[in-house]
């Protein structure tokens, strides 16, 4: 079998931008004195009041660059040696409906030990989406519930510009479930429904939050990171 790379391609178009009126000029004005008036249209017209042609297109940067076979990309075009031919990579039916079937065994799985998790921890209701899931190599989600999301000890917060600041007990190897019960905490908390899907955890750098100190329990901060 012939030898094969991976290369990114990668493409961009320009998108013409237009304004347009009818403005009633001097009778005697000639080609000249009309293309000196667009140029002061052009100079004078705010350019947020521009819109986009999007019936006109212009090349813009186009070329490819080699990938090193460690960044783990899969091709989704395949480009024919003898003919040059690019043909886009299809999933076979029976590939797609078992990872389809696979995809909301674990989704479900996931839904509902959180689920349970949250209601053993005595919430009222539930307000967050677990969304902290990594895919596998076969695009298909991963229950990662009981890994450990945050190495030693720590504090886990949230805190917005409005509602009440949400800060948990002191917490050692937190598991992704133990930080999505959390983060159900802190939404009831700051009251913030805008963004519901947990997304995972990344270290502060405060060292005081609502009046505790890290530093005095050999502890880090841990914010929860939320997104809609």
């Amino acid at each position: 079998m012939a030898k094969t790379k991976l290369v990114r391609v990668n493409l961009s178009a320009l998108l013409r931008k237009e304004w347009t009126c009818v403005a009633e000029v001097p009778e005697d004005y000639d080609e000249s004195d009309l293309q000196e008036l667009a140029g002061k249209f052009y100079d004078e017209i705010d350019g947020g009041e521009f819109w986009d042609d999007e019936h006109y297109w212009e090349k813009g940067d186009c070329h490819c660059e080699a990938l090193h076979t460690e960044e783990g990309e899969k091709p989704e075009y395949r480009v024919a040696r003898s003919s040059g031919r690019i043909r886009k990579i299809t999933i076979p039916r029976r590939v797609r409906r078992e990872r389809e079937k696979r995809t909301r065994e674990v989704e479900d799985e996931i839904e509902q030990r959180v689920e349970d998790a949250i209601r053993a921890a005595g919430h009222k209701s539930q307000m967050v989406m677990y969304a902290a899931n990594p895919y596998g190599d076969d695009d298909v989600p991963t229950n990662n519930l009981d890994e450990v999301c945050f190495q030693g000890d720590c504090f886990i917060v949230y805190e917005k510009d409005y509602g009440v600041p949400y800060i948990s007990s002191l917490l050692h190897n937190p598991t992704f479930l133990e930080a999505a019960v959390c983060a159900n905490s802190a939404l009831h908390a700051s009251g913030d429904e805008d963004k519901s899907f947990f997304e995972g955890v990344r270290k502060s750098k405060k060292k005081m939050f609502c009046g505790v100190k890290a530093a005095d329990h050999d502890a880090e901060f841990v914010e929860l990171c939320f997104g809609s």
